[in-house]
């Protein structure tokens, strides 16, 4: 899965464009266990701090 950096609704690998919003930016979801309160990024267990938007875990 793919996820929209604008509207993070998550798309099929393959797609070129959000199917939300119609973005071609997206960032790839990382192998995770702790999803983001701020920007719903997935972030490793051992993260202190989200490594999409900075803010402390």
């Amino acid at each position: 899965m793919r996820t929209c950096i604008k509207c993070f609704a998550e798309t099929d690998e393959g797609a070129q464009i959000c199917k939300k919003c119609g973005s071609k930016e997206y960032f790839i979801e990382k192998e995770s266990k702790i999803k983001c309160p701020s920007c719903g990024a997935s972030n490793s267990g051992d993260n202190k701090d989200c490594y999409s938007c900075g803010i402390h875990l």
